[in-house]
């Protein structure tokens, strides 16, 4: 992350005021600068990247899963909080990679934070124009950790559904019987609604 950093994140949640308060006025200046920058590139990324930059706030949205293929694909399995459209609850982010994902440890992970659990901020940049565009897509998760993403092309997909095998239970979800299948409701656990 340039500007989003871990370190700022932890300056910003400081318990004393006055580390606090630098770092939110940093924080302020440091978005305006990006939202300027979004605004410069937003003409050179992928459609679907700027639709998804348009409609949804990824900000806090529960990541359920990351998936990496054999294949050049990276997926992100989100959890939106309070989306505008209830048929925005889950998303599917998947990537082209142009390389291999690169995951930056934190320099100190934050005490009872789970790694991955959240998505905090992220930050969009173009690298290379010609002849091919090249885009990276960096993330700061819960516990610190940075998703770099370096991608040709992207989409998205609203899902009507998330299922789980029961021994992923979680307690934000409970078992619910499927409409359909009666079979696969004793398999699976329904985090849909």
């Amino acid at each position: 992350m340039k500007r989003f950093t871990p370190e700022l994140l932890e300056r910003f949640g400081s318990v004393d005021d006055k580390i606090a308060d630098a770092a939110s006025e940093e924080w302020e200046r440091t978005h305006q600068a990006y939202v300027t920058h979004l605004k410069s590139i937003r003409p050179q990324l992928p459609r679907p990247l700027r639709q998804m930059l348009r409609r949804f706030c990824l900000h806090d949205a529960k990541v359920l899963t990351l998936a990496h293929d054999e294949r050049p694909f990276f997926s992100i399995f989100l959890k939106i909080d309070k989306p505008s459209d209830p048929l925005d609850r889950f998303l599917e982010l998947n990537y082209r990679l142009a390389r291999a994902p690169k995951f930056v440890r934190p320099k100190s992970t934050q005490q009872g934070e789970k790694p991955f659990g959240w998505w905090l901020y992220d930050e969009v940049d173009v690298l290379k124009e010609e002849p091919v565009p090249v885009f990276l897509h960096s993330i700061l998760f819960t516990g610190g950790w940075e998703l770099q993403l370096f991608f040709f092309d992207m989409t998205y997909s609203r899902l009507r559904k998330i299922l789980f095998p029961k021994d992923d239970l979680d307690e934000e979800c409970q078992i619910e019987e499927l409409e359909d299948d009666s079979t696969m409701a004793g398999l699976m656990k329904d985090c849909s609604r």
